[in-house]
């Protein structure tokens, strides 16, 4: 073989090498992410107007009206209108004197879902819970009977032997026609999801408003509750199918032929998306999974029957089962217990659905301290590789 022959095939080998370092395959995935979406809700249930007398003789019925906004699985915000009526009373002398007034309070909200916050997002979820907090301005009317009370509690102090202008029972605030005031909210929601349209759930949320608000000088500010009852209605998909085109570089395997010429074969690089190493003994499958998910779904279950004939293939093989979490979301501390999950849930349907022995498998999690993959989406990921 001459000087000119070498030189040729060594270049040739290195314009095969370079040129397939810069080759590309497209590799398709999807997944079911969160969709912000409107929706509308409608409850009605009891009201209690924190006071003196007894409990029951200051319940009163409520209404509630919302339309909402649901930004991300966590996140969201209402527009809601809630009245009907509020009570009050006084007691001097064993005698209960009760009066009652309407009002109405738009107000607007911010909602925090804990289910997807503590549990992770989950598209087959029936049950949700959360907790809001806003505020409004609460406008007050038909406070006659009022009126009526103040004069009945006057005469009585004064029969009583006592100062109307100085006993706080005396109706000291007593306001006429109407009154306006801010009002704070803040409370609790449970919801079950009946489909992706329609939940029934139960509401309690607590106002606080100024001292005035029920006519009497407490030195302290007024509040009422309700407890509420209602269905809300989504009026969007709450969820979206999330397609995702990578472009995954090749390489190429050199084979001499008669220690001269290069022949190429192609095949993808080790563990890139929708493609795996498999080079004699050695096997590995990236399982991919939804945002704030722990579920195997089922175009994922290839993968894990790849690994079944694998380790039946290879009796002496172990294989280990690392779950990962992304950056972009959550925090250290929920992605931690994301990517342990999703390395359990391959490993539990490995010995509980395949028999495989739970001692051929070595499972970790790295949370998101590392991040295989340059997508962020990819790194919701378990990375099975045969030992």
């Amino acid at each position: 073989m001459n000087f000119k022959k070498i030189l040729f095939a060594t270049l040739f080998s290195a314009g095969c090498l370079y040129v397939s370092a810069q080759e590309t395959m497209q590799v398709t995935t999807t997944e079911e992410v969160f969709a912000p979406h409107w929706y509308l809700q409608a409850q009605a249930g009891f009201q209690n107007t924190l006071g003196e007398v007894d409990w029951a003789d200051l319940n009163s019925f409520n209404a509630q009206l919302a339309v909402g906004y649901q930004f991300s699985p966590i996140l969201g915000a209402r527009l809601k209108v809630d009245g009907w009526q509020s009570r009050g009373g006084s007691e001097i002398k064993g005698d209960i004197y009760k009066w009652k007034w309407n009002y109405v309070t738009p107000g607007l909200n911010l909602t925090l879902d804990l289910s997807n916050l503590f549990w992770g997002y989950k598209i087959d979820r029936r049950w949700a819970l959360g907790v809001f907090g806003g505020a409004g301005v609460n406008f007050a009317f038909n406070n006659d009977e009022a009126g009526d009370a103040y004069n009945k509690l006057y005469a009585a102090l004064v029969a009583a032997g006592m100062n109307p202008a100085s006993n706080d029972r005396a109706l000291r605030y007593y306001w006429k026609d109407n009154k306006v005031s801010l009002v704070g909210q803040f409370g609790l929601n449970f919801d079950y999801r009946f489909n992706d349209r329609l939940s029934a759930g139960i509401e309690a949320n607590w106002n606080t408003l100024t001292d005035r608000y029920n006519s009497k000088k407490a030195k302290n500010a007024d509040w009422y509750f309700n407890t509420l009852l209602g269905l809300r209605v989504n009026l969007g998909p709450t969820h979206k199918t999330k397609t995702t085109v990578t472009d995954v570089p090749v390489f190429r395997d050199t084979i001499y032929i008669h220690d001269t010429i290069y022949v190429t074969v192609e095949k993808p690089v080790s563990g890139q998306p929708g493609e795996a190493a498999e080079y004699g003994d050695m096997i590995r499958r990236d399982i991919f999974f939804i945002i704030a998910g722990s579920k195997v779904s089922d175009d994922q279950m290839g993968k894990v029957q790849d690994l079944v004939a694998f380790l039946n293939k290879n009796p002496k093989a172990k294989l280990s089962v690392t779950g990962y979490a992304d950056k972009g979301t959550g925090n250290p501390t929920i992605n931690k217990g994301y990517a342990q999950k999703r390395a359990q849930s391959v490993a539990d349907i490995l010995v509980n659905q395949f028999g495989i022995d739970k001692s051929r498998l070595i499972v970790d999690s790295k949370g998101d301290t590392e991040q295989p993959y340059a997508e962020n989406n990819k790194n919701r990921v378990t990375i099975c590789i045969s030992e």
